[in-house]
């Protein structure tokens, strides 16, 4: 749970700074080492979809979130 909450952490800064372009690979590892968090999955999918207007790439990863932890009504609430 703590290195959630420190990921989470460096999206934030991430996201504040000019260090936007490094998102998608801070997320890319976070997501690698922490599948089952459903916060960095739901985070990840908004900022595709949100931050870089990519619809796709946004429904991929809440399916490959899915296809880990189908279980979590946090992501079928996000995928729908």
């Amino acid at each position: 749970k703590a290195d959630e909450v420190m990921w989470l952490q460096w999206i934030d800064y991430a996201e504040r700074t000019a260090a936007k372009n490094k998102l998608g690979q801070i997320y890319g590892r976070a997501l690698s080492l922490l599948p089952h968090s459903t916060k960095l999955w739901v985070k990840a999918a908004a900022w595709e979809f949100e931050g870089k207007g990519n619809a796709v790439v946004a429904r991929r990863l809440l399916q490959r979130a899915l296809r880990i932890n189908g279980k979590s009504a946090e992501l079928w609430q996000a995928y729908f």
